[in-house]
């Protein structure tokens, strides 16, 4: 059943800190270590003195405040200044490349930016080709900026909260607006499906100029009364160790970042992880072989999930009350590690191309509907089209669904569509390539990718990357991809690099990565490979 929120951002806001404001909300890790923190009283005086400094400088309900930042407090800050006052915040990934930062600065339409030091410079040269773009400010000092005095009252649940560009790989990047409702409804049903409690803790270690760190972190453990550990970046040496002294019970991951620790291989035992739940963890493709590795190296338990920027965050997770043989067998009997179940503010299905549902076991395009889902992508009728049907938003990925005993869907992603690599007419997903060559030894990181071949249309490359020391060859590759994969599914020729090629949210950049290596494949673009090759 649809969660339905009642209660305005601004009226949450003010009974949170309220009830809890002596309480501890936001704890800060910089690059060196050092530790800040601010209880929900020094943070809401924050938030309000920002509110006036953006005031001043112009903003209005309505309007677009970009942020161009790493991790820090300020970012937070900025993020509910904008939804007290009822503008939209709009943050900039910094590694975006800078014409991508100056379209979405115009495309969103920005009155002032807060930009931290190392993109000063950039933001401000790129303001002379935005005449919107009145103020570009640095962040650092932002809380030292004089503030009017401002008379807040609620804003309605339909204003948009929360600009965020999608990270494509080509073409310009989308802008998907989200309301106040899509993040309230969300994060609250965040809070009930982990029974989050005031007081517990929440460690956030991925960017937070995306819905991850933003939503399922941040809202979240304010909207619960909780702890929410900041970090500037991601650490493997000091992951485990900040988890125990802050008495941590939930952090949010990508598979990425589990593969780092894993390979890290620390020995946790030193620590007092008593206060450790598990780990939620999506936003890109995890194989099964890494989910329950890491389950039985560490004894910590991976809480699986999926959700988009459209559809505001998680939209399917693992229900953690199931035992842990219940959930490896989740995670590792179907071929892929399943998503979980639909969380209670949105319906899930899986879409027939005729728009019809699937049957369990059968592939089709995941979609969602319900109140977390956006409002739509910002001044692009054509991409709003294409992203709807009867009322579901498609998501792009390729998955299916097995029911359980007691009659509930588990969801599983099988492939993102558009990667599909489309072999002499058949759809082959990659990630089961993916698992395959990451399962050899000696590989560090493999992607299937498809490259144009004029026999079958496309056909199946790899690139792969070394562990160090390793001398495995293309053949040693091929040979052992032949061992696991049908000829039709197996890579035909290997590319070898430096570069593990991910985005800021940990998502493998295949299409990128295939338009890179076009040139390196183009010999092998009228070669026909037969089984005995």
């Amino acid at each position: 059943m649809d969660l339905v929120e009642t209660m305005t951002f601004y009226e949450r806001f003010q009974g949170i800190t309220n009830q809890h404001g002596p309480q501890t909300y936001l704890v800060y890790y910089d690059d060196q270590g050092n530790r800040s923190m601010w209880t929900y009283a020094r943070f809401a005086a924050d938030v309000h003195h920002l509110v006036g400094v953006l005031h001043r400088l112009g903003v209005r309900a309505g309007d677009r405040v970009a942020t161009v930042t790493q991790n820090r407090p300020e970012v937070y800050m900025t993020y509910f200044a904008c939804w007290l006052m009822g503008a939209a915040a709009c943050p900039v990934n910094v590694e975006e490349r800078s014409e991508r930062k100056r379209f979405i600065l115009d495309n969103a339409d920005c009155r002032v930016a807060l930009v931290e030091e190392a993109y000063f410079d950039e933001i401000e040269t790129l303001q002379d080709e935005l005449p919107s773009l009145r103020a570009v400010l640095p962040i650092e000092t932002i809380l030292q900026e004089p503030a009017d005095e401002v008379s807040l009252s609620a804003q309605p649940l339909a204003s948009p909260a929360f600009l965020v560009y999608t990270s494509g790989t080509t073409g310009d990047p989308k802008g998907v607006l989200l309301r106040h409702s899509n993040l309230l409804v969300n994060a609250q049903a965040t809070v009930d499906w982990h029974s989050l409690r005031p007081g517990d803790g929440m460690m956030t270690v991925l960017p937070i100029h995306h819905v991850n760190g933003a939503i399922v972190t941040g809202l979240t453990s304010f909207l619960a009364g909780g702890r929410n550990v900041l970090n500037r970046r991601f650490s493997s040496s000091a992951f485990w160790e900040r988890l125990a002294r802050e008495r941590v019970a939930i952090a949010s991951m990508v598979p990425t970042l589990l593969e780092f620790l894993l390979s890290a291989d620390e020995d946790i035992t030193r620590y007092d992880l008593s206060a450790l739940r598990y780990l939620i963890c999506g936003a890109g493709p995890l194989l099964s072989e890494t989910v329950i590795g890491f389950e039985n190296r560490f004894d910590v338990p991976i809480c699986h999930g999926f959700g988009m920027s459209e559809t505001t965050a998680y939209n399917t997770q693992m229900p953690m009350q199931l035992s842990r043989q219940e959930r490896q067998n989740w995670y590792k009997a179907y071929g892929y590690p399943s998503i979980g179940r639909s969380i209670s503010c949105n319906e899930v299905t899986i879409l027939r191309p005729d728009g019809s549902h699937a049957d369990p076991l059968e592939r089709g395009e995941i979609a969602i509907r319900g109140p977390t889902v956006m409002s739509g992508y910002l001044n692009n009728p054509e991409a709003n089209a294409k992203a709807f049907r009867n009322g579901w938003f498609l998501s792009g990925d390729q998955g299916f669904y097995q029911v359980d005993a007691g009659g509930e869907r588990f969801f599983f992603i099988s492939g993102r569509i558009k990667e599909l690599i489309i072999r002499g007419g058949v759809n082959i997903s990659p990630l089961d390539i993916d698992d395959v060559l990451n399962r050899l030894d000696g590989v560090a990181f493999a992607l299937a990718v498809p490259f144009e071949n004029t026999f079958y249309g496309e056909e199946i490359g790899a690139y792969v990357v070394l562990r160090p020391g390793s001398t495995l060859t293309a053949a040693d590759v091929l040979a052992h991809a032949r061992q696991h994969l049908p000829y039709a599914r197996c890579p035909k020729v290997v590319v070898f690099g430096d570069d593990v090629p991910f985005t800021a949210t940990g998502k493998p950049k295949r299409i990128q990565l295939a338009q890179m290596l076009a040139e390196t494949f183009r010999p092998y673009r009228t070669r026909q490979f037969r089984e005995s090759t």
